[in-house]
């Protein structure tokens, strides 16, 4: 155990430990025997025994633990955690100057908020000022389903991701983001990032003018060598698509492509298959577009598109 340099352990879906013992198990963390720990790996999704006391033991061993260059944290689902415990949390990695990648997963922690919309999106605003301090270079944040998230919580976001070679962001169902503030996202994002996600499914307040902003900030991603955009919203048209497929049929680095659209009513055969006309004439790429409740593309325009990308490694899905 004190050469141990990975931890990585599944807790998901445990109802039935007793917060007592998941209290003890974390306060062992700070044991010595783990202080040359370099990635630290939580699972907790769903499990109705993490409470603010068990999260407020993890924190204080966290602190400890000064050699981690890892940290991934999964939350998901856990709504019986109070913010003043997510805040000591934020706190604890704040002081772990040498981390390098942060993984953390919120989705649909619908208590945090505890109900108060203003202390939920403090604590979140808080989080995002402790990442501006640390010299990140990997970053994953699932924030789907977290009603507090705003526009104030995406702009601090903004300042803490100028540095970053990859990055992951799920912003799915945060419908309090406006326009503006993704713009300001958009334009933070680090011309040199070799992976980015975006998740924006259901954030209908973010439409035409942010995504061509983002389309115009990949186009000087010459090291991009990943891309993943998953978009749910009604304002998505065939000359966002057309713009879209240009600027990925010539950037160099990139290898990988996943695009999802959903429910995206303006979509036409016509920009369907322009996109995926565009995306065939990169030599490099493989892709997974998949496409979802879109009533305008119909079966000859699913044929027309198939018949593009035979031959290639570029797959096309079509649900619903």
């Amino acid at each position: 155990i004190a050469k141990l340099a990975s931890f990585h352990i599944g807790l998901n879906e445990c109802h039935n430990i007793e917060k007592k013992t998941l209290t003890t198990f974390f306060e062992y963390l700070s044991n010595p025997n783990f202080q040359a720990i370099a990635s630290l790996q939580l699972d907790f999704m769903n499990s109705k025994s993490l409470d603010e006391l068990v999260v407020d033991t993890l924190s204080k061993s966290i602190a400890q633990l000064k050699t981690l260059k890892k940290i991934n944290l999964n939350f998901s689902g856990c709504a019986n955690i109070k913010d003043n415990a997510f805040q000591n949390l934020a706190n604890a990695i704040s002081t772990i100057i040498g981390i390098q990648e942060l993984t953390l997963d919120f989705n649909s922690t619908q208590k945090v908020s505890n109900g108060f919309k203003l202390i939920g999106t403090k604590y979140f605003n808080n989080l995002f000022m402790v990442l501006q301090i640390l010299n990140l270079e990997n970053l994953e944040l699932n924030l789907e389903n977290c009603e507090c998230i705003d526009s104030s919580s995406v702009e601090e976001l903004a300042l803490a991701i100028g540095n970053l070679s990859y990055l992951r962001l799920n912003l799915g169902r945060c419908n309090k983001v406006m326009a503006t503030s993704f713009k300001k996202l958009i334009s933070s994002l680090n011309g040199n990032l070799t992976v980015l996600g975006l998740h924006v499914n259901g954030a209908n307040k973010i439409e035409n003018s942010p995504l061509e902003d983002l389309i115009c900030r990949i186009s000087t991603m010459a090291q991009l060598k990943e891309l993943e955009v998953f978009i749910e919203a009604w304002w998505i048209t065939d000359k966002i698509l057309n713009e879209f497929g240009k600027v990925i049929r010539v950037l160099p680095s990139l290898t990988d492509l996943e695009i999802c659209l959903d429910s995206c009513t303006k979509i036409t055969d016509t920009g369907f298959f322009g996109l995926v006309k565009k995306l065939s004439e990169h030599k490099k790429l493989e892709a997974l577009i998949t496409v979802k409740k879109c009533p305008k593309i119909t079966k000859k325009g699913i044929e027309d598109a198939k018949k593009v990308v035979y031959d290639t490694k570029i797959v096309l899905s079509f649900l619903g």
